[in-house]
């Protein structure tokens, strides 16, 4: 069922996840408050008890119907709605909170649940943030589950029966930190203790306090995505509106290639090229990062343009399941349209950040 089996979990879904009221120093007395991600109320309870005008959402109806019913939970607003896409007021909210929440998406998702709290958070708005992490010691177990997921950190929970339930995203805490601060927030506070799973075990955790602050309008802007290889390196082009990335071509890694792809980057008119970041999933570089640097550093002085580093994280895969998305590879292709793929998805990960 993956992801979407949170939307029938009911209305008792046991959270975990600790809640800190750091959030609370940054709000200003009888402030709007969402509770992003409510379930039956748990953290709306707390929220309304501090005096705020406090609102609920989920995409879970029966846990909304459970805390509308609730009256200790009476003057809080609860409604069913889609976190992507809420038709609350630009700039309605003081402060947003999600527990946890972000966990429970596809990873498109998570980015713009981030850029729609930020369009409806006041300017200097507050966002409080909590997430479990990676857990060291399973490594293993989620790369097995990123064979079928596509993306390191998921993990898929599963029945007695061996089916599964639903999946549940562990962020390293690079990777949270860069979800939080690409959508326009500033990190004010954070901390890291422990959080227990249901069954009581202790997990890395993230707790983050950041505020809205002011994004400049982008200029349009033609780039080129890199996605560097030891053996091939796969290109990719934006339209002229620096809006979509589109695969382009692969050029085989040696002596040659640095000015292929700088002719690549003139004949196309590009102001900005994109490399891929190669890290791990603890943040730290993989070994071919010392060539993607040089070649960052080549290329720069050789066409003159800036060069924007865009973390690559499992994009060979993604490039793969997009060509089969039942992961049957039948329509098998080949490893240089996936290299291009990949540069193109590289590129608009990047692209996305400027809107």
């Amino acid at each position: 069922m993956g992801f979407e089996a949170w939307k029938d979990m009911g209305a008792q879904v046991v959270a975990t996840s600790p809640f800190s009221e750091k959030i609370f120093d940054f709000i200003p007395a009888g402030g709007a408050v969402l509770d992003l991600g409510c379930g039956n109320g748990r953290i709306s309870k707390i929220i309304k008890n501090r005096g705020y005008q406090t609102f609920g959402i989920d995409i879970n109806a029966e846990a909304i119907r459970f805390a509308q019913s609730d009256a200790e939970l009476n003057r809080i607003e609860f409604s069913v709605r889609d976190s992507k896409k809420t038709d609350f007021q630009d700039g309605f909210f003081d402060a947003v909170i999600e527990q946890a929440t972000l966990a429970c998406m596809e990873r498109g998702e998570r980015e713009a649940t981030l850029k729609e709290i930020y369009r409806i958070l006041k300017p200097g708005g507050t966002l409080s943030v909590a997430e479990f992490g990676i857990k060291p010691g399973k490594e293993e177990k989620y790369k097995i589950d990123a064979d079928i997921t596509g993306e390191y950190g998921t993990r898929i929970i599963k029945r007695k029966d061996g089916s599964e339930w639903f999946r549940s995203h562990n962020f390293a805490k690079e990777e949270l930190e860069g979800l939080i601060k690409n959508v326009g927030f500033e990190m004010v506070w954070e901390a890291h203790p422990d959080f227990y799973s249901l069954a009581g075990n202790a997990h890395p955790g993230h707790q983050y306090v950041a505020k809205k602050t002011v994004i400049c309008e982008s200029v349009p802007m033609k780039a080129l995505g890199i996605d560097y290889g030891t053996k091939r390196i796969g290109v990719a082009v934006s339209d002229d509106t620096g809006s979509l990335a589109f695969p382009l071509a692969v050029v085989e890694s040696g002596p040659k290639a640095l000015e292929e792809v700088a002719n690549i980057a003139r004949v196309n008119n590009v102001e900005q090229l994109v490399i891929g970041e190669s890290l791990n999933f603890k943040g730290e570089p993989n070994e071919v990062m010392e060539d993607i640097e040089q070649f960052k550093n080549d290329i720069s002085e050789l066409t003159g343009l800036p060069v924007a580093y865009e973390r690559e994280f499992f994009t060979s895969a993604e490039a793969a399941r997009q060509f089969a998305p039942d992961g049957s590879r039948k329509k098998n292709p080949s490893q240089e349209k996936l290299d291009a793929a990949a540069a193109a998805l590289i590129l608009q990960g990047y692209l996305d950040k400027r809107k």
